[in-house]
């Protein structure tokens, strides 16, 4: 008697988890229909990330220059408006570098971090301006990638040719992907 109550503890406990599985996969196949019908579309505009170019018409100031943690290249930026924003260039041929990246975070009076989703915030504003140099539609992909990862609580990511355009809304990357 005592197996048997068993056995049909565990029966129910597996159809549970097989439904609870199923209904899992399906909330899935829905986000990723969600993403596939609402993510924005881009045209590359820009193949390699040219420093000159990138930095152009950019808020910054108080370049140096010194060498990656391996060795490369690495240009430094302050970003003038972000209080504490870095913005970097590295790759040995700066007319075709590896990536750019930034960090910008903006804060309130109590120090506590801004959403960077209103396209009004600076960090936003000088995400469109970098992704302006690069691709087609740069507002709705800045919009797109800064909510997905406020949502997502991680990177969110775009990727079209060789170009990655990577935030997790305090960083930002345009990467070269073949060289990653």
């Amino acid at each position: 008697m005592r197996a048997i109550k068993i056995t049909a503890v565990t029966i129910i406990g597996f159809i549970l988890f097989m439904f609870l599985w199923a209904k899992a996969g399906n909330l899935y196949s829905s986000y990723q229909e969600y993403t596939a019908k609402n993510t924005q579309k881009s045209v590359l505009i820009a193949e390699k990330i040219d420093a000159n170019v990138v930095v152009q018409g950019l808020p910054l100031s108080d370049r140096t220059t010194t060498k990656s943690g391996n060795g490369r290249v690495k240009q430094v930026w302050r970003i003038d408006g972000a209080e504490t924003g870095k913005f970097e260039i590295i790759g040995n041929a700066q007319k075709d570098a590896d990536n750019a990246g930034w960090s910008c975070a903006q804060y309130d009076n109590s120090g506590n971090s801004i959403s960077q989703v209103a396209p009004q915030t600076f960090c936003h504003q000088l995400f469109v301006k970098v992704l302006n140099k690069f691709i087609t539609n740069p507002s709705a992909i800045a919009s797109q990638l800064i909510k997905r990862a406020e949502i997502q609580r991680s990177t969110a990511d775009y990727r079209i040719g060789d170009l990655s355009f990577e935030t997790d809304g305090e960083f930002y990357f345009v990467r070269r992907w073949s060289r990653m």
